[in-house]
């Protein structure tokens, strides 16, 4: 076990960060105060869960080609990850203070939470088993009160050693199970009204627009693809992933776009479009920029 220790970034002008190591479990706070906006590179080769937490600011996670999911925190809002590996960068949002809190820790640390058994945690719990790196509801979630309220007794606590260790973990346990159970109140209004069968359609559906983002399936192919007609598809699939179809594949798409653009700085914007399904790299451009709010040329 270690005690917290501080860093400040160009000497306190940019921000501070404090790590706390507990065994398994790992914390980062992080407060940027910062007119610059400078990408973080993620390199991580072990399966970690990661609970992230943005209290003020904005913060994105831009992985590597095959190194997702994405994972976008606005204001107030959290998340909890599963990951393989992490390649990529973490970019933060430019002329805004940032006040962040990460927890890491291991799988094997999980499977103890749960005595072994993920069923709780429904589909991220199979994506664990599976070893397919998911976020928990393939979203992030606004922060509440309570959640609040236990990330800065955490980040105010002043004890040491074994009793900083237990009061801790305590709070680490009690601010997942906030999180799962915030999950867990929400899925009855979004799934439990649809047919396992239903559900499994949806994910097929959302693959296949995944694995397809220059040449999408049209609406008919894909209620031919899974059975099901046009209204049930479009609906089911709004209640299963929050969104349409429509705005996912463009979210997508613009996700993609950035992937590329950091792996090959030198790939020409309109190769960028073109692998991402756009035939004018004027549309592209403009779509690019009402997603992310600067163009592809800025943003490299």
């Amino acid at each position: 076990m270690e005690e917290k220790t501080e860093c400040t970034i160009l000497g306190d002008q940019l921000g501070k960060v404090q790590y706390l190591q507990l065994d398994e479990v790992k914390l980062q706070f992080q407060k940027l105060a910062t007119n610059n906006c400078y990408p973080v590179d993620i390199w991580i080769d072990t399966p970690t869960i990661h609970m992230n937490f943005v209290l003020s600011g904005k913060r994105r996670y831009l992985p590597a080609p095959g190194y997702g999911p994405s994972n976008q925190l606005a204001e107030g809002h959290h998340s909890l990850g599963y990951y393989t590996a992490l390649r990529g960068k973490l970019q933060y949002a430019e002329r805004m203070p940032c006040f962040t809190i990460d927890i890491a820790f291991s799988e094997s640390y999980l499977r103890t939470l749960f005595q072994d058994d993920l069923s709780q945690l429904k589909d991220f719990g199979k994506a664990i088993e599976k070893r397919q790196s998911a976020l928990l509801g393939n979203r992030t979630f606004p922060l509440t009160q309570p959640q609040k309220d236990v990330l800065m007794a955490m980040y105010d606590c002043q004890l040491t050693g074994q009793l900083q260790k237990l009061f801790i973990e305590g709070k680490l346990l009690e601010l997942l199970t906030l999180q799962i159970g915030q999950f867990q109140d929400e899925q009855p209004v979004r799934q439990d009204l649809l047919k396992r069968e239903d559900l499994e359609k949806f994910h097929t559906i959302r693959d296949e627009l995944a694995q397809n983002l220059d040449n999408p399936p049209s609406l008919k192919e894909l209620t031919i693809l899974v059975g099901m007609n046009r209204t049930k598809l479009m609906s089911g699939f709004k209640e299963v992933f929050g969104t349409t179809i429509f705005s996912y594949v463009a979210d997508l798409r613009m996700e993609r776009a950035k992937e590329l653009m950091l792996s090959d700085t030198y790939m020409k914007v309109a190769e960028v479009a073109r692998l991402v399904g756009f035939k004018s790299p004027n549309n592209f451009s403009i779509a690019f920029k009402k997603k992310f709010g600067f163009s592809p040329n800025t943003f490299r």
